[in-house]
C-alpha cells in the first residue's frame, strides 16, 4: 500500500499536490483498496456495489480537484499494478493455474474500477470548462473502445450512428504554424457533435465529424472545407480520412489513418486535401514491397550527377506537371528547366514529359520519399 503510495506522489504531479493536502485521506483510500482487492482475491468474489460506489466518489472527487484525465488514468494503471501485486502473493507460484487465476481476476476487477472512476470523472468534467475535458475524456474513450457510450450518458452526449475521422498532420516543412487548439474549437464550432483531439507533441489532430449513412456524402464535403481552411492556415497539411460506421467502429478506423497517413508523405504530388486510404494503393504497395521499392528508388540515383536535378523533379509532380510554375518555384528561366528535363530523360532512360515515364518517375519518388519507420516496418 505505501508503496503505490510513494510510486502516485513521485510519478503524477497532482497526487504530489494531493497527498500535501489530504495525506490522512489518500492513505485511507488506498488501504481500503488494497485490502478489499486482497478479500475478493481470496474468495472469488467480484467487488461489490459499494465498492462501486466508493470509485465514483474517487472519479468526482478527482475531477473536482482539477485532476485531468491523464492524471486520472496514471493514478489507475499504478493503483492496477499495485493491486496485482497484492493479490499475486496469494497465489501459488508453483501453480500456473493459480497465477493465472489471480491475475485475470485482479484484471477484471481493477479494469472495472478504472472504467468506473473515468466514467464518474466525465460526469463531473461535464459541468467544469465548459465541458471540454469531459469531451476530451469521451474521445479517448471511442479511440479506445472503452465504455463510450457510459461516458457519453455521463456527459449528457448522444452517439452518433459513426463518424468520419480526418487525421491531420503538417508537413514536415512548409508550415507556418502550429495547428492552435482555439483554431480546431472554431472551426469545429459549426459542426455540432464533432469531437478533436490535438496531441501538442506530434502536432497530430484528430476530428471527429458526425455521420449516418444519409450524410456521409455532405459530411465528406464538410471535411474536405475544414481542412482546406487548416491548410490555408498552416501552409502545408496531410489529411487522412477513415470512417467508422459506429461507434465502436472508432479505435479500427483510427488505426487505419494511422497506419496509412505516412504514406502521402510519400507522394510527390499531394494536395491539402483528405485521402482515404484506397487512393493510397500505388505507395501502399510499394512500401509492401523491399525489393520493388528499392529498385524503383535506384532509377533516381543517376540524378545526383547533375545539380538540382531531383529537386525539380519534385517540384514539377508538386506543381502538377506545369512546367510554368515549376519554373517559377524554381526561379529558373523556362529554357533551364527544359534543359534539366531532357537531363533527366538522359540519365534515367524515362521521359518526364511522357505519360509513361511520368508513371514510372512519380513511383521512384514515392519509393524514394517513404518514411524511415515504413522502410524498416517492411
Amino acid at each position: 500500500m505505501m508503496a503505490m503510495h510513494d510510486a502516485l506522489v513521485l510519478k503524477v504531479p497532482k497526487y504530489a499536490v494531493l497527498a500535501k493536502q489530504h495525506d490522512a485521506e489518500l492513505v485511507d483510500e488506498l488501504h481500503y483498496v488494497a485490502r478489499r482487492m486482497v478479500e475478493s482475491a481470496i474468495h472469488h468474489q467480484p467487488l461489490g456495489k459499494t465498492d462501486l460506489n466508493f470509485f465514483r466518489d474517487v472519479g468526482r472527487e478527482r475531477a473536482r480537484a482539477r485532476f485531468s484525465p491523464d492524471d486520472l488514468r496514471a493514478g489507475m494503471q499504478l493503483a492496477y499494478l499495485a493491486g496485482a501485486s497484492d493479490v499475486s502473493v496469494l497465489a501459488d507460484t508453483s501453480n500456473h493455474v493459480d497465477v493465472t487465476t489471480y491475475f485475470a481476476h485482479a484484471t477484471r476487477e481493477l479494469g472495472q474500477l478504472a472504467r468506473v472512476a473515468d466514467v464518474a470523472c466525465a460526469a463531473a468534467l461535464a459541468e467544469m470548462d465548459g465541458g471540454k475535458l469531459g469531451m476530451g475524456l469521451l474521445v479517448r474513450h471511442l479511440l479506445e473502445g472503452s465504455s463510450p457510450d457510459a461516458t457519453a450518458a455521463a456527459l449528457g452526449v448522444t452517439l452518433p450512428a459513426g463518424y468520419l475521422l480526418l487525421l491531420c498532420r503538417p508537413r514536415p516543412y512548409g508550415s507556418r504554424q502550429k495547428i492552435h487548439p482555439m483554431v480546431a474549437e472554431r472551426l469545429l464550432a459549426r459542426v455540432p457533435g464533432a469531437l478533436c483531439q490535438l496531441r501538442a507533441r506530434s502536432e497530430e489532430l484528430l476530428l471527429l465529424l458526425p455521420i449516418t449513412e444519409d450524410t456521409l456524402r455532405t459530411v465528406r464535403a464538410t471535411g474536405s472545407d475544414l481542412t482546406a481552411e487548416l491548410a490555408a492556415i498552416m501552409g502545408n497539411l496531410h489529411v487522412l480520412e477513415s470512417v467508422a460506421a459506429s461507434p465502436q467502429a472508432v479505435p479500427a478506423a483510427y488505426a487505419e489513418a494511422k497506419n496509412s497517413i505516412a504514406l502521402i508523405a510519400a507522394m510527390p504530388d499531394a494536395e491539402n486535401r483528405p485521402y482515404h486510404v484506397n487512393e493510397l494503393l500505388i505507395e501502399s504497395t510499394i512500401s509492401a514491397q523491399p525489393a520493388l521499392r528499392r529498385k524503383l528508388a535506384g532509377l533516381l540515383e543517376p540524378l545526383d550527377q547533375g545539380k538540382d536535378l531531383r529537386r525539380t523533379l519534385e517540384i514539377l509532380f508538386a506543381c502538377g506537371l506545369d512546367r510554368e510554375k515549376t519554373a517559377k518555384r524554381l526561379y529558373i528561366h523556362r529554357r533551364t528547366l527544359t534543359y534539366r528535363l531532357l537531363r533527366i530523360r538522359t540519365l534515367t532512360g524515362f521521359d518526364p514529359a511522357a505519360a509513361h515515364g511520368i508513371q514510372v518517375l512519380r513511383c521512384a519518388l514515392t519509393a524514394a520519399r517513404l518514411p524511415a519507420s515504413l522502410q524498416d516496418a517492411t
